[in-house]
């Protein structure tokens, strides 16, 4: 092999979305390993394949559009682009149900509570928008 074909990557035996107590590889070293690129793309499209987790299919989408970007991988190396268009429209659905769930619009409504409420309670802020307000007001 030559080129970028022959470098490794390292690779969570134990995918972290899915086994987040061995994520930390100091840690956890039994975890981890030393994988050439492709191998390590074809480990996570398996996991994709074995185990039906939206972070793992994003994972595994993400790291086929940057293996693609980098020339990391032949192109003949890669999973056929029919199946990957599979993989990204399912990835789609699953964003687009997660974004539409009543839990995400509870979280995204606490998030944006909690960023008003210390923004508002900065100095910054005090210092310079709430006084401009307070001068509109008055």
């Amino acid at each position: 092999m030559n080129g970028n074909f022959s470098k490794s990557s390292y690779h969570h035996i134990l995918p972290n979305s899915l086994f987040e107590i061995f994520s930390n590889l100091s840690e956890n070293p039994w975890n981890g390993t030393h994988l050439l690129y492709s191998d390590h793309y074809y480990a996570h499209w398996l996991i994709t394949e074995a185990v039906q987790s939206s972070k793992m299919l994003s994972a595994f989408c993400g790291m086929h559009q940057q293996d693609v970007k980098n020339k990391r991988i032949k192109k003949e190396d890669l999973i056929p682009p029919l199946i990957f268009q599979t993989k990204l429209e399912e990835r789609g659905r699953n964003t687009s149900e997660l974004f539409n769930s009543t839990e995400w619009k509870e979280t995204k409504g606490k998030i944006r509570n909690a960023r008003h409420s210390a923004t508002k309670n900065s100095k910054e802020w005090k210092d310079t928008i709430g006084k401009k307000q307070k001068r509109k007001v008055d």
